[in-house]
């Protein structure tokens, strides 16, 4: 086995390029860390497929990277560019390098070009439905259906306003629903790309997909995305961008890399046009929804908020009363903690992201008993995966003294941390509402102190949220989170499973071949553990928040509150892309923790007794989504899983304890250990 990599350089559009594999013959992608003069920028992972590597020989050629020039070093200036092996200090080919970059094309979010046209599809030239039979016929403008001609074909296309696709008020989705079909013919959603886009080499696609067909895994999908190009009103194929997408649930791809070779770029000049396709296979129902092809990765600004100017309007009217720091004011840059070297250790955590999300402010409540090296390690990783403006509220629910002190000092060194709380226990449950109650902003995150996050674990969730008023919470899944765990859910005894992280992957790189596998996926949840979610402030003031008296201690507490949600016609989801990992509590032994399980549990039970929690826990259980999600995660990190595996239970744990070592010859970094066993709990810390 041999590790190779070679870092290329900054391409015309101010982006670092280059590629990294190892020929175990596993899949397994490499991921890389980015530093320039000597400050860490981020992890990315080599998962892009580039035509020229598959025309080099490359027996993987989805092994590119590519990582924006931050604005900042736009300068024209030189810059030492490093790109090593994910947590070791081995260096690629080609790195380290000296690059630079004149601020004479510096990219703006807000003047980004999209290149598929009504993008928003609120433009339908021949009405927003319609009965299609065969042939080609125009849908929603610049939208193109498109079968086999002489092959009948039963199809409707329709304007969609569903839920799940966090569409805003002026912004739709095309629906087609397949109900019967040639299987020797085909199907497929044309879109007629700008001219422009010719005039680059390189693009980033974006595309939400979402399927109306939850219990059917075999019904209609797409097989396969390319970009095609029209000469003389004949499409051909020029290059695959995607084959057999999930057909389950909802779908966000997100920065897809599109080359545009110099001989497609030649037959543009001479008339031809370019288009992204859609093949459809099977029936059943989809929406197409918030496609984009543009210049610069989607969700990225490149350019720092000089106006300080918060997204939401009622957050900026209350700036003076938040009493936040310069770092709000001066573009949302996080600086190292006061007198601490910018190139030290710890200033890694704080790195500089001036490539900033899109994600409004958003405060996170992290109610804490003690556990000073847990709520550390929490903050650390909210800084070095939150690239957007956030404020964690610490409610110290009744620590050791020498505790209070800790973290009070936490929060005197970083002004984004605030601290609330003091010397009585009051309990959990208040705690957390008091926390909550104590929030401003429109989203807020309840997290316990025990967590990581994952990589851009904020974005996905607010991705997740965002524009569908009907969803009122999100969560992530993990590795010790009841139904939301993966890859395997319990143990032989029932109980719930406590998952390691696999051997040669820390939480940052399962976090990533999470997302990968999950290629984007939403999926609704009725009852979300509480480990960590994003919530709507304003549906937790509607139906009120935990109930406090009947679930002082914080066992039964969410399941009660999700139970309320769902009567009030809210909806909850887990974002299946997004990974936290849970230590699990260390609040509670394993037997007071049961006693607290089984006396909340009849309570529940009595504050809802119409409610079918046999048939809730089926839908969990049964959920295809991530059922899928743990199935692909196993066969990503072992060679051989077993065939007859239930990855919905306990028959899928040796999966897991049998993962083989991937054979890699750097030192990766390792994850924190989660504890060995487990309680068969859904609560706090479960």
């Amino acid at each position: 086995m041999a590790l190779y990599g070679n870092f290329e350089g900054i391409n015309e559009f101010g982006v670092l390029t280059g590629w990294a594999y190892d020929d175990a013959g596993t899949g397994r992608k490499i991921s890389v860390d980015v530093f320039i003069d000597g400050i860490y920028v981020s992890e990315l992972v080599a998962d892009q497929y580039r035509p020229d590597l598959a025309e080099a020989g490359f027996d993987d050629a989805a092994c590119a990277f590519l990582c924006p020039f931050p604005e900042r070093y736009w300068d024209g200036e030189n810059h030492a560019v490093e790109v090593r092996i994910a947590g070791t200090a081995l260096q690629i080919g080609g790195s380290p390098a000296t690059v630079s970059l004149a601020a004479t094309r510096r990219p703006n979010a807000g003047m980004r070009t999209n290149f598929v046209g009504n993008a928003k599809f609120n433009d339908w030239p021949n009405g927003v439905w319609m009965s299609l039979n065969h042939g080609t016929k125009e849908t929603a403008k610049y939208w193109t259906f498109d079968s086999k001609k002489g092959k009948a074909i039963d199809a409707v296309v329709k304007l969609d306003h569903g839920p799940g696709m966090s569409l805003r008020d002026d912004e739709y989705a095309l629906s087609i629903r397949i109900n019967e079909r040639d299987p020797q013919g085909y199907a497929r959603l044309v879109c007629a790309l700008d001219p422009g886009a010719a005039a680059y080499r390189s693009l980033f696609l974006s595309i939400g997909i979402a399927y109306r067909n939850p219990q059917e895994p075999a019904s209609l999908r797409v097989g396969e995305m390319f970009l095609g190009v029209i000469r003389d009103g004949v499409l051909e194929n020029a290059r695959t961008i995607r084959k057999n997408l999930p057909g389950i649930g909802v779908n966000r791809l997100r920065n897809i890399s599109v080359t545009l070779s110099d001989a497609i770029r030649d037959l543009t000049r001479k008339g031809a046009g370019l288009a992204i396709c859609l093949d459809l296979k099977g029936t059943g129902e989809l929406a197409i929804f918030s496609p984009e092809l543009a210049e610069f990765p989607k969700g990225m600004a490149y350019e720092p908020a000089a106006s300080g100017a918060f997204e939401d309007t009622r957050i900026q009217g209350q700036l003076s009363s938040l009493a936040l720091s310069e770092i709000w004011t001066a573009g949302v840059i996080a600086r190292p903690p006061p007198g601490e070297a910018v190139a030290s250790v710890g200033s890694h955590s704080l790195a500089n992201r001036s490539i900033i999300s899109q994600v409004p402010f958003i405060q996170i409540v992290v109610p804490v008993f003690n556990a000073v090296p847990d709520v550390a390690d929490l903050i650390s990783s909210v800084r070095r995966q939150t690239s957007s403006p956030w404020e964690i509220i610490i409610v110290d629910d009744g620590s050791s003294e020498a505790s209070r002190r800790q973290i009070q000092n936490m929060s005197a060194a970083d002004p984004r941390i605030r601290y609330i709380g003091g010397e009585e226990n009051a309990g959990y449950t208040r705690a957390v509402n008091l926390g909550l109650q104590s929030s401003v902003s429109d989203l807020v995150v309840l997290m316990n102190s025990d967590v990581i996050v994952g990589s851009e674990w904020l974005t996905k969730l607010f991705d997740a949220i965002n524009g569908d008023r009907a969803i009122a919470a999100v969560g992530p899944v993990s590795n010790a989170a009841s139904w939301q765990t993966v890859p395997s859910v319990k143990l032989p005894s029932g109980q719930w499973r406590v998952c390691e992280i696999p051997t040669g992957y820390t939480v940052d790189s399962y976090s990533d071949l999470v997302a990968q596998c999950a290629h984007g996926a939403t999926t609704p949840f009725p009852l979300l553990n509480g480990f960590c979610t994003l919530f709507r402030r304003a549906a937790l003031e509607q139906v009120g928040y935990f109930d406090d008296e009947r679930f002082p201690e914080g066992y039964g507490e969410e399941n009660d509150l999700f139970l309320r949600l769902s009567l009030a016609g809210f909806t909850s989801m887990v974002a299946a892309s997004c990974y936290v990992y849970h230590k699990k509590s260390r609040s509670f032994g394993n037997e007071r923790r049961a006693a607290l399980t089984k006396k909340s549990n009849k309570v529940l039970r009595c504050k809802h007794p119409m409610v079918d929690f046999a048939k809730i826990e089926s839908e969990m259980r049964e959920n295809y989504v991530l059922k899928d999600l743990r199935r692909e995660l196993i066969l990503r990190t072992r060679s051989e899983p077993r065939a007859d595996a239930d990855l919905s239970g306990s028959d899928v744990v040796s999966q897991v304890e049998e993962i083989a070592t991937p054979k890699f010859n750097v030192v990766v970094r390792r994850g924190r250990r989660a504890p060995a066993k487990a309680p068969n709990v859904q609560g706090r810390g479960s």
